[in-house]
């Protein structure tokens, strides 16, 4: 009995000492797992706060961008307005705040030179910066001369130059630019002795050696293809011109104040001067005759032509179209898509921009323009300089064309653990970097168009 009861005894030790053993096991086993799994979260929560910093950063610039677009909106009160700082904004639904800076000290300066934007978001330790180039869409007139499909035929010993009817004449950081969509063999042609005192831009993927025949001009700028294909929307008239009663053709010399559609303007004599704030629906087409003007009234501060002309324009050797302001703003010109030609005849002087993008744009006599073309072919019969008027850059796009700030070029910063500094310190800081990132920026390039001045 005793040997057995001792047997017993080791067989009960082993045992105890195998489920210490287990149990020593499962708690190591049970820690391990407990501190698997509160890494995980704690990573998980880490991670977290990462993405809604790179969120919270993503969405601050958006919003400045909105504020930048809701102020171009509203220029007439807020062009000079200084932009403030954001500064730690509370993300909707969210821990996270955002920072931002606009750099520019005002949507004026933002309208010509573009800005950079800054936006620091940041949630619990973690802060992500994002920097973004802002550029303004430009309308219609962001060229000299642009044309949608066919040639671009400059005449030897034409200049082509630009002012600025809004500054005096100052055109300091807003290039020139003629341009086509078009990739054919010598869409571009400029004659011997011409000068392009800016860029030559020909059509997506075109060879700007085959596109652009310029060999004994001068051209100052670049040479160089779009990034992708010009958009040119057609021309809508706006509905409370469109839906207006029409009225009868225009034979014979008047005086318009306010706004109108007419069936057709055919004028053998006389004038049809415009002294008012005047926007213009023709139905059908334009006439004028020898002794015809088309006159715009310089005594008038408010008076302006705004033309939407469903037919095509044409004038005999004589008739002139003038726009006595001499600012060639108050003069616009928009071809339907049953516009197809829009020719004058007569040499002189024409301040005025002329957006008809199915139309042929003729200019037979030496006829010095002051402001911008954009046409399906633009043609010279005789050599008459051109001057771009940069401020059609900056006046309000109509209603067919969106226009806005877009961002050209961003790139960011690293996520980093911080303690949380004042945005006050750290967005100064954020942008006293930019000159260092900008290596960066060029190789993170989002896939946008960019307008002409910002290439």
């Amino acid at each position: 009995m005793n040997r057995n009861t001792k047997r017993r005894s080791r067989q009960s030790g082993s045992a105890l000492a195998l489920v210490l053993i287990v149990t020593v096991l499962l708690m190591v086993f049970g820690m391990g797992m407990l501190r698997c799994g509160l890494q995980a979260r704690v990573y998980a929560a880490r991670t977290a706060s990462e993405i809604s910093a790179q969120v919270a950063a993503d969405a601050g610039l958006q919003i400045a961008i909105a504020e930048m677009n809701h102020r171009l909106a509203n220029r007439d009160t807020e062009t000079a307005v200084a932009f403030d700082w954001s500064e730690d904004v509370l993300l909707p639904n969210s821990d996270a705040t955002y920072s931002y800076k606009i750099t520019a000290n005002s949507l004026e300066a933002a309208i010509r030179t573009g800005t950079t934007i800054v936006s620091v978001g940041r949630c619990g330790q973690f802060e992500k910066t994002v920097n973004a180039n802002v550029e303004i869409t430009g309308g219609p007139f962001e060229y000299a001369v642009f044309t949608t499909q066919s040639g671009l035929n400059l005449k030897p010993g034409t200049v082509v130059d630009s002012f600025n009817s809004d500054t005096d004449g100052d055109t300091a950081g807003i290039p020139l630019q003629l341009g086509t969509n078009s990739t054919e063999t010598a869409a571009i042609t400029i004659g011997p002795g011409a000068v392009v005192n800016g860029d030559v831009v020909v059509g997506y993927s075109g060879d700007p050696d085959s596109v652009i025949s310029a060999s004994l001009a001068t051209i100052t700028g670049d040479t160089f293809a779009m990034s992708e294909e010009r958009e040119v929307p057609s021309v809508e008239v706006p509905a409370s011109i469109r839906l207006l009663p029409t009225q009868p053709t225009i034979t014979a010399p008047t005086v318009i104040t306010k706004s109108g559609k007419y069936e057709a303007v055919t004028l053998s004599k006389g004038e049809l001067t415009i002294d008012g704030p005047v926007t213009m629906y023709v139905v059908g087409a334009i006439n004028l005759g020898k002794s015809a003007t088309i006159q715009i009234n310089e005594k008038n501060p408010n008076a302006s032509l705004t033309l939407y002309l469903g037919g095509n324009f044409t004038t005999k050797n004589g008739a002139m179209i003038n726009n006595f302001t001499e600012d060639p703003k108050r003069l616009q010109i928009y071809g339907l898509d049953t516009c197809s030609l829009v020719a004058f005849a007569t040499g002189g002087v024409f301040y005025g921009a002329v957006y008809a993008p199915n139309a042929s744009i003729v200019v037979k006599s030496a006829l010095e323009i002051y402001g911008a073309i954009v046409g399906d072919s633009f043609t010279q019969g005789a050599t008459s300089n051109f001057h771009y008027d940069v401020s059609l850059l900056e006046d309000q796009a109509p209603d067919f064309w969106s226009s806005g700030f877009e961002i050209t070029r961003w790139w960011e910063g690293d996520a980093v653990a911080v303690s949380l500094p004042d945005a006050a310190q750290s967005l100064p800081d954020a942008a006293q970097s930019l000159p260092d990132t900008a290596a960066e920026a060029a190789t993170k390039t989002l896939p946008v168009s960019l307008p002409p001045q910002a290439r």
